[in-house]
């Protein structure tokens, strides 16, 4: 806003902390217009959305729609997915102890769900670079397991 003082409208929130410090606000929808003008720079869906029917929603993250400041957005998605693993899908509390290290993890990574593989590939789909947690794949290893098969699940 103008004074640079952050709003926080209601009760604090798991987020609130991050808010300020990122100086932002989130305001409430009574504080919302009831009509805005439409701008020639205004993104509209060009089809209806029954939001009931929508399982998730992702963040198309290569800044054609919106600039992110990292490391504090990936804190942000890390936190929120934690959370979810532990309530929503009963991962052990021990998740929640994870700590985001933003210099080790980069844009594009592909998990292995199969393995549980942390994978960097090219776009020819070779792996680049493959982790276990924060232990690196051998080349050898890592050649063995995805060489010619990685669209392949054994």
């Amino acid at each position: 806003n103008k004074n640079n003082n952050v709003n926080v409208v209601g009760p604090p929130n798991r987020f609130s902390s991050l808010l300020t410090k990122m100086n932002l606000s989130l305001p409430s929808l009574t504080d919302l217009p009831s009509h805005r003008p439409i701008s020639s720079n205004d993104v509209f869906c060009n089809r209806e959305l029954r939001l009931d029917n929508i399982r998730a929603i992702g963040f198309d993250m290569d800044y054609t729609l919106a600039q992110y400041r990292q490391p504090q957005f990936d804190q942000l998605a890390f936190d929120g997915a934690k959370e979810k693993l532990v309530k929503t899908l009963g991962y052990p509390e021990e998740v929640l102890d994870f700590e985001y290290d933003h210099s080790f993890w980069v844009r594009g990574l592909i998990i292995d769900t199969q393995r549980g593989n942390f994978l960097k590939i090219d776009r020819h789909k070779y792996v680049r670079v493959a982790y276990h947690g924060f232990q690196p794949i051998s080349s050898t290893m890592r050649k063995y397991m995805y060489s010619r098969t990685f669209n392949k699940v054994p």
